[in-house]
């Protein structure tokens, strides 16, 4: 039975960004400093998630569903990072690609664990549903740059 579930954080965050931020300001993480990120996701649920936690902090988000479309987008756009979800099909291909070492995209990769596990990529992994987790670990690739 499908339920439909309400992104409370999401839309008090997309309203009301200081409302829910700590007191001490000093000790939150700064924000990301992507403006374009391309997400790598054969999942829709999954996609729109972490879609939604980056559009709330302003970031402008394109979504694929494959290789053929990551390569697409790539062969005409410039992203300030890729995420890629580890359990979609040809993941392990299309990170050991990302972060070769001809790559502009090396150290601006981050992948996503929900579905599936990196076993021979050293890329960056968080679980997509930890939005904190998610924003924290971009804030890192976008200042590692």
């Amino acid at each position: 039975r499908a339920t439909t579930l309400v992104d409370l954080h999401g839309l008090i965050q997309a309203t009301e960004p200081d409302w829910l931020q700590p007191q001490n300001a000093a000790a939150s993480p700064s924000r990301p400093s992507a403006q374009r990120m391309l997400g790598v996701d054969d999942s829709p649920f999954c996609s729109a998630l972490t879609t939604s936690y980056l559009q709330a902090e302003g970031i402008n988000v394109q979504v694929c569903r494959d290789r053929q479309s990551l390569l697409e987008r790539l062969s005409r756009d410039q992203y300030d990072g890729i995420i890629v979800e580890a359990g979609c099909s040809g993941a392990e291909q299309m990170l050991e690609a990302l972060t070769g070492p001809s790559s502009s995209y090396r150290r601006r990769t981050l992948a996503t664990t929900h579905r599936g596990a990196l076993r021979n990529c050293e890329v960056p992994a968080v679980e997509p549903f930890g939005r904190q987790q998610l924003l924290e670990a971009l804030v890192q690739l976008t200042t590692a740059q």
